[in-house]
C-alpha cells in the first residue's frame, strides 16, 4: 500500500480537501492518516477501508478501517489518536478516528465521518448566558461531611432519636490517599463501552504532571508555540502553572481560525469555553489493554467553544477564562507557593481545583497518609454582571490514612453547591488557600464531661472535657458558661464533640438548614464550624423549635411557637431540639468520640418579703 510522503500529505491536509460522502465508502479503499508519535510534527500511517458499521449511532454511520505503520500492528489503536484525520489516495478527507476497542488484536479503527466534522465545524451557537452555573440541585448535607452523619451523638442527645450508624473510632485500615494520576482518574469522566460488541470511543489521553515536577510549557510562549495543522497533537487544558492536567488528542481539522479535534467528544456538553493548547508526545506507550500516546501541553494557543458528539470545536489565537489558584503550603520540607490556572466549567471547576489543592500536599513525593492538614481556603465569587461577593473562607482539619475523603468533603463540595446554587448563577474569580501538613497526626479520643450536677438561670458554670490524646498525657478542657435567665427549672442535656459531629447532628436536628432557601442561607450553612480539631459544648434545648428560610428560630415565646405550628405548611420548618448554648474551640488534634451528661435546673428560692418573716 503506497503511502504519501509527509511533506505531501500535509500539503494536501492543509488546503481544505474534498470529502467522501458515507455513500462512497467502500471496502477495500485505501489511504492514509496523520497524527503524531513523538514530538510535535505529524507523521503518515497506512489505512485500508473495512466498510460501514451503519446506525451505530443515533443518525450516525462509522467508517471502520485497519490502520498500518509506526508499529500500529502491535500496539493497536491508541488513546490521543483521536481526532487523527483520514484521507483516500486521491487526496480527500473520509473521517477522524474516534473509536477503539480495549485489548484489540488488530488495529481496527472506528471514524467520524468528514460531513460531521463539518457540522461540528460550523457550530456558531455561544455559551449559554447561565454557563459558569452548574445545574441547580438541591443542598444534599452529606456531601458536606466526611464519613457517617450523626449517630450515637444525636440518639444521646434527642430525645426519641435512634442511631443510625455509629461514630467511626478509628481510621486504622483505611485505603491510603490516591496518587496525583490515581485521583486525576477518579475525578475526571472517562468515556466507557457502549454496548457489548459495539464501539468504544477512545478515552482522551490523560496527561499529568505533579506539583513540583516543573512544567514544560513555561520554556515556550504561545508565539513560538507549535502551529495547529491536521494530524497536529493538541491538548484541551484543565490545569496549568505549576501542575498540569488535561487531555491530549490530535487535530482533524484548519479552515481559517476554526478548529476541530478530537473527533469524539469530551463531556458532550455543548458550547463550552475552555484552553485549547498545543502537545508535545514524548512516545506512544504499548499495551495489552490499550495503547496511549505520553506527552505533554504547551501553552494555550485557542480555545474549545463546543464539546460535541463529533469533537471539540476550537477557535484559534482567542483565549478562554481560567481560575487562578494559589496555595501556599507548608510541608516537613519547608514551605513554598504554587500557582494554578483552572478550566471554567462548572461541571470540571470544583473537582479541578480539588485537585490542585491535594496536588499540593503530595509536593514532598512521600507520605500520602499519616499527616494531619489543616487549612484555611478563600474563595471569591462574583455574580453574572460583575458585582463581587463576600469571600467565602472554609477553615478546618483533617488527617489520617483515607483524609481525602474528609478533603473532599471540605473543599469541593462547597464549590459544587455555590456554583450549583438555583438562585444566582456565581462564578468563581479566584482560590487562595493555606494548607499546613504535619506529622505524625495528633488525634485524640472524648472521654467524660464534668459539670455541676445543677445549675441556676442567669448565673455562670464551668465545664471541663476530658481529651485523651493518642500519645500524651490525658488533659480537661475547660469552658466557662452562663445558663439563660429564662431557663425553665428540669432536666437538661449538655454534650461535647467535634464541631463535625455536631454539624453531622444538626443535618439530623435541623434539616430544614440544609434546604436551598436563598443564596444568603447558602453562605451561612457553608460558615458553620465542622472541622475535627475544633471541641464543641453545647446545652441542648428540650423544647423543639423551627427553622425559617434556611436559619433556626430559637428560644421562641410560647404564643410565638404556636401561631408557627399553626402557619402555612413550608413556611417553617421544626427542628428536633435547638442549643440553648454553645460554644466552640480548636485543640489541635482530630478529635473522636463524644460525651453526654444530664444537669437540672434549678431556680433559687424567691426571697420572702420583710413583713412575711417570723
Amino acid at each position: 500500500m503506497a503511502v504519501l510522503s509527509v511533506a505531501a500529505a500535509l500539503a494536501a491536509a492543509v488546503s481544505p480537501p474534498a470529502r467522501v460522502a458515507i455513500g462512497e465508502v467502500e471496502a477495500g479503499q485505501t489511504g492514509f492518516g496523520l497524527t503524531v508519535f513523538a514530538g510535535t510534527e505529524p507523521d503518515t500511517f497506512g489505512v485500508t477501508v473495512l466498510g460501514v458499521q451503519r446506525g451505530a449511532r443515533p443518525a450516525g454511520d462509522i467508517i471502520l478501517v485497519e490502520l498500518a505503520g509506526h508499529d500500529l500492528e502491535r500496539t493497536a489503536v491508541a488513546q490521543g489518536m483521536s481526532g487523527s484525520p483520514i484521507y483516500l489516495d486521491d487526496g480527500r478527507l473520509l473521517g477522524a478516528v474516534a473509536f477503539g476497542w480495549p485489548g484489540a488484536l488488530r488495529p481496527i479503527a472506528g471514524l467520524t465521518p468528514a460531513s460531521e466534522l463539518d457540522l461540528a465545524r460550523d457550530r456558531r451557537d455561544e455559551v449559554a448566558a447561565s454557563a459558569g452555573a452548574a445545574p441547580a440541585a438541591l443542598l444534599d448535607p452529606a456531601s458536606l461531611l466526611a464519613g457517617p452523619a450523626a449517630g450515637r451523638l444525636a440518639a444521646r442527645l434527642l430525645p426519641g432519636v435512634e442511631a443510625p450508624i455509629a461514630p467511626r473510632a478509628t481510621r486504622a485500615g483505611e485505603p491510603p490517599w490516591p496518587t496525583v494520576e490515581e485521583l486525576a482518574a477518579m475525578l475526571l469522566p472517562r468515556a466507557s463501552v457502549v454496548a457489548a460488541g459495539s464501539f468504544a470511543p477512545l478515552e482522551l489521553g490523560l496527561y499529568v504532571l505533579p506539583a513540583g515536577a516543573g512544567n514544560p510549557a513555561r520554556a515556550t510562549t504561545a508565539a513560538t508555540a507549535p502551529r495547529l495543522v491536521p494530524g497536529s497533537a493538541c491538548a484541551v487544558t484543565l490545569v496549568a502553572g505549576d501542575a498540569q492536567l488535561g487531555a491530549i488528542g490530535t487535530v482533524s481539522l484548519v479552515e481559517g481560525d476554526r478548529v476541530v479535534c478530537m473527533a469524539h467528544p469530551f463531556l458532550q456538553l455543548g458550547p463550552v469555553d475552555l484552553p485549547l493548547a498545543a502537545a508535545d508526545v514524548v512516545t506512544l506507550f504499548p499495551s495489552r489493554d490499550i495503547s496511549f500516546k505520553m506527552g505533554s501541553a504547551g501553552p494555550a494557543i485557542g480555545r474549545v467553544t463546543h464539546d460535541l458528539r463529533a469533537g471539540l470545536v476550537g477557535v484559534l489565537g482567542e483565549a478562554a477564562a481560567t481560575v487562578p489558584v494559589e496555595v501556599a503550603v507548608t510541608l516537613p520540607s519547608g514551605q513554598r507557593t504554587l500557582d494554578f490556572a483552572v478550566a471554567v466549567q462548572p461541571e470540571l471547576t470544583p473537582a479541578l481545583v480539588f485537585w490542585c489543592l491535594y496536588n499540593a500536599l503530595l509536593v514532598d513525593g512521600d507520605d500520602r497518609s499519616e499527616q494531619m492538614v489543616t487549612y484555611e481556603i478563600g474563595v471569591d465569587l462574583a455574580e453574572r454582571g460583575g458585582a463581587t461577593l463576600p469571600t467565602i473562607t472554609l477553615a478546618g482539619a483533617t488527617g489520617g490514612a483515607g483524609g481525602v475523603a474528609a478533603l473532599a468533603a471540605d473543599w469541593q463540595a462547597p464549590l459544587q453547591i455555590l456554583l450549583g446554587n438555583r438562585h444566582r448563577p456565581l462564578g468563581l474569580t479566584r482560590v487562595r488557600a493555606e494548607l499546613r501538613a504535619s506529622r505524625p497526626v495528633p488525634s485524640a479520643m472524648i472521654r467524660a464531661l464534668y459539670a455541676p450536677a445543677v445549675i441556676t438561670p442567669g448565673e455562670p458554670f464551668t465545664v471541663e472535657v476530658e481529651v485523651e490524646p493518642r500519645y500524651g498525657q490525658v488533659r480537661r478542657e475547660r469552658f466557662t458558661m452562663r445558663a439563660p435567665a429564662g431557663l425553665a427549672p428540669g432536666t437538661i442535656r449538655l454534650g461535647a464533640a467535634s464541631a463535625r459531629e455536631f454539624f453531622a447532628l444538626d443535618a439530623m436536628r435541623a434539616s430544614g438548614l440544609f434546604e436551598d432557601h436563598s443564596l444568603e442561607a447558602t453562605f451561612d450553612l457553608l460558615n458553620r464550624p465542622r472541622s475535627l480539631d475544633v471541641l464543641t459544648v453545647a446545652l441542648i434545648s428540650p423544647e423543639p423549635g423551627f427553622t425559617a428560610g434556611g436559619r433556626e428560630l430559637g428560644n421562641l415565646p410560647d404564643s410565638v411557637r404556636r401561631t408557627l405550628a399553626a402557619g402555612p405548611t413550608g413556611v417553617t420548618r421544626p427542628t428536633l431540639a435547638g442549643y440553648l448554648l454553645r460554644d466552640s474551640r480548636p485543640v489541635g488534634m482530630l478529635l473522636q468520640g463524644d460525651a453526654v451528661v444530664d444537669v437540672e435546673v434549678r431556680r433559687p428560692p424567691a426571697p420572702r418579703a420583710e413583713r412575711e418573716r417570723p
